[in-house]
């Protein structure tokens, strides 16, 4: 071999290590996914094919199966995260839910409503809830920090039962009084009397909580429970908890997370469990060997980032089968819901968070004479219509490649050009590129963001987190566009970037340095070159800039921006005099009438005072009308006609139908959910979306109908997205690898080694490149 031969391998491989070596890091898909905290399962699913499923806190329900979903929303006004759901095995429609911050809430007619149901809870940060097979007036539910509480009375008192953390509970089959519970230290206890007095039953040394317990459904005759360990794998007693045996054979990842008996165990010898990281084992033999069983299951390196540290494979649910022949099995995710049909050997995933959610709406300016409306969805792209709604187009030309496997990428929001009737533009952004199209959304021109050069890209272990993860652009445009051709892209990461050709390119003129949520501008823009933005990091609140973005200040602190961390801002038609901005947050609605000096709270139509304010919206014609709509989280939709000073509710059947003007829970947008027409002194129209759902009211609010969106459009992308399937840079490099690999040999006929090494070189970096940078 040649030593021309050898310095360029040498030199091929040296690049490969470096730049995998680096840390490029791999390509974010949603952020974080359809990450699943729980899956309960109807006790008669296979009458009624009902689950459930808590997927970024938002509480979801379908009846066929988990073919397709509904969000539950009546009574649900959580300020946290949901957490974890029980269904009674006796009556089919009861259910509990706990929160992390909230307590907890109750159903008695299977999810349609809720009520809080936390008389007697010292601790408001519920974790686990436990259902008492033999009387559903029984419910344990455990605190996040400490503390296990009962209710012997369906949840309308609760009593401490025991201080320590509990990290699993369950019931033994047919006792009626007796219940095993483990905690974060490794003990397992027992209770004779109902969970009243607990005695210490065994200690699991060194493999820290007990993360989930299993009982033989014929526990009376084999005495057999299993133990699920944080990092110790599995034990099994089959003395009712005498002793324990490791029972770890074949399992690598010691993590476990969930067991399940079948429910003909005591002929099949059939028990499965779910690890943290590597999916699924199955056991044929009681347990003493295992086999990986997770053909179809796929993971994503994001559950164990800092911000998530979520387990990739959970909860395990088997619906009830009295003929023990269901092979029916759900397993909840950090990438989704997935199904097995066949006992677990295959696992397929399930769409849970439709493609079709809808991110933002628009309404032409002249709306009065064109009647035309834009949306933007979670991965279906953005869609026009010009007849008020009633049809619907694609308007992604020239997005194809921003893909998120088969789908459009997200896009964060849609906004029409001021001068729309003329200029027939529209905007919109991605993650990494400011979009633009001349005729009314026919095609698309990508105009980059990333500032950053090729080599910062490659040398920069986090580039992809901080120039595309952070990016997410929200859109200002100035009201007098037309003349100043001025746009402003504000990013979650606090960059203030402008563009004064009409967003043919963009600079970056400050940072706030503050986590951003939200950007509106001054309708006055020309003369007073005022914005505003809400950050939600450590200095909750509102910041104003009166330079047009260079320089920015904290308006009036107020205590009710504290800790909300999500606060949206509407800012008056009529800014220039009267000086209004409303904030919704999680603690209610705030007003300024003086650009932010001064902020008062606006009383709202609820007996909680701090109720959570998802949306607001303000007439065009607020100076002479003083109308505003508003959504609030769990209660309905609610109207003023005097500038806040009364409420009446509005659309009451939204609510019953669990609907109401809101993005999805962790689903942050920069776009309001309600959205008055321009014209609607008027035509009295208004437009609201619901997760997938678009509604249109032309009597003020009062009445609403739906209005039908077309499914998002999928293209044939195989070899793509399977080159893109795990989001691993090891996939990357095997695939840039061959790349190189083919493209020297393919130049077998060029006698110059340096030469054919080179192009090796190069294809490896730009197919390398290419599988990291495509934006997804």
């Amino acid at each position: 071999m040649s030593n021309h031969l050898i310095k360029g391998i040498l030199a091929l491989f040296l690049l490969i290590f470096v730049c995998f070596g680096i840390g490029v890091a791999p390509t974010l898909a949603h952020s974080p996914h359809d990450d699943i905290f729980d899956v309960e399962v109807s006790p008669t699913y296979q009458k009624d094919r009902t689950l459930f499923i808590l997927v970024r806190g938002n509480l979801l329900k379908s009846v066929d199966g988990g073919l397709s979903w509904k969000r539950c929303l009546n009574g649900l006004d959580q300020k946290s995260h949901l957490y974890s759901l029980a269904i009674s095995s006796q009556t089919k429609n009861k259910l509990f839910l706990s929160s992390l911050g909230d307590g907890i809430y109750q159903s008695l007619n299977g999810g349609v409503s809720w009520k809080k149901v936390n008389n007697g809870l010292s601790e408001l940060d519920i974790d686990l809830i436990a259902i008492s097979p033999n009387s559903d007036q029984i419910v344990f539910a455990a605190g996040q920090h400490q503390g296990l509480y009962k209710t012997q009375n369906s949840g309308k008192s609760w009593h401490q039962v025991r201080e320590q953390k509990i990290t699993a509970i369950s019931y033994i089959p047919e006792q009626k009084q007796q219940i095993i519970s483990g905690d974060q230290t490794g003990n397992l206890y027992l209770s004779n009397d109902g969970g009243e007095i607990w005695q210490l039953l065994h200690q699991i040394p060194d493999s820290g909580a007990i993360s989930t317990i299993a009982i033989s459904p014929h526990f009376s005759k084999d005495k057999t429970l299993l133990l699920g360990t944080e990092k110790g794998g599995i034990f099994k007693t089959i003395d009712g908890g005498k002793v324990f045996q490791k029972i770890n054979e074949g399992i690598e990842d010691l993590s476990i997370t969930s067991l399940l008996f079948s429910p003909n165990s005591q002929k099949d010898y059939k028990l499965l469990a779910s690890t943290w990281h590597k999916g699924v084992y199955q056991s044929d033999d009681g347990g003493n060997t295992w086999q990986n069983s997770s053909e179809g299951l796929t993971s994503n390196h994001q559950a164990d980032l800092p911000e998530y540290r979520r387990p990739s494979f959970s909860e395990l649910k088997m619906p009830l089968d009295k003929n023990n022949q269901n092979q029916t099995i759900f397993l909840a995710g950090f990438n989704g819901l997935f199904k097995s049909n066949n006992g677990g050997r295959m696992w397929q995933e399930m769409d849970t968070l439709s493609a079709s959610l809808i991110q933002g709406i628009a309404i032409s300016p002249n709306y009065k004479k064109d009647q035309t409306v834009a949306l933007t969805t979670y991965l279906g792209g953005n869609y026009l219509s010009q007849n008020g709604g009633q049809k619907w187009k694609a308007i992604n030309k020239g997005l194809e490649e921003i893909r998120s496997r088969k789908y459009i990428a997200r896009l964060f929001g849609i906004v029409f050009s001021p001068n729309y009737a003329k200029e027939n533009t529209l905007f919109s952004a991605s993650w990494t590129h400011f979009l633009k199209s001349t005729n009314g959304g026919q095609s698309w021109r990508k105009i980059a963001l990333n500032n950053s050069s090729l080599w910062e890209k490659i040398t920069h272990k986090n580039w992809w987190f901080n120039t595309i993860e952070s990016k997410k652009p929200m859109i200002a445009v100035s009201p007098n566009f037309t003349t100043d051709q001025t746009i402003y892209l504000v990013t979650w990461n606090g960059e203030i970037h402008r563009s004064i050709d009409r967003g043919e390119s963009f600079s970056m003129i400050g940072n706030v340095g503050h986590s951003v949520n939200y950007l509106v501008i001054s309708p006055n823009f020309a003369l007073d070159k005022t914005l505003y933005i809400s950050v939600s990091d450590s200095s909750f609140g509102i910041y104003k800039t009166v330079d047009g973005g260079y320089n920015w200040q904290p308006t009036a602190y107020q205590r009710d921006l504290k800790q909300s961390d999500w606060i949206q801002l509407a800012i008056s038609p009529n800014y220039q005099t009267d000086q209004m901005l409303l904030v919704a947050t999680k603690k209610g609605l705030l007003q300024t009438e003086n650009a932010g000096e001064k902020w008062q709270k606006i009383e709202l139509p609820t007996t909680d005072e701090n109720a959570y304010v998802e949306a607001v919206a303000l007439s065009p014609n607020y100076q002479n009308d003083q109308t505003f709509v508003i959504s609030l989280r769990g209660n309905g939709i609610f109207k003023t006609l005097d500038g806040g000073k009364s409420f009446t509710q509005i659309g009451d059947d939204l609510l019953n139908h669990n609907r109401l003007f809101s993005h999805m829970h962790y689903f942050p947008a920069a776009t309001m959910p309600i959205q008055f027409s321009p014209s609607y002194l008027l035509d009295k129209t208004l437009y609201g979306f619901s997760g997938t759902e678009l509604f249109k009211s032309t009597d003020g609010g009062l009445s609403w109908k739906v209005i039908t969106i077309p499914e998002p459009q999928v293209k044939n992308v195989v070899i793509y997205a399977y080159a893109r399937l795990t989001n691993s840079p090891i996939y990357r490099f095997l695939i840039a690898s061959v790349a190189a690999m083919l493209g020297y040999f393919l130049l077998k006929r060029w006698k110059k080694v340096l030469f054919r090494t080179g192009v090796a070189i190069m294809t490896f970096i730009g197919v390398f490149i290419f599988l990291s940078t495509v934006s997804i």
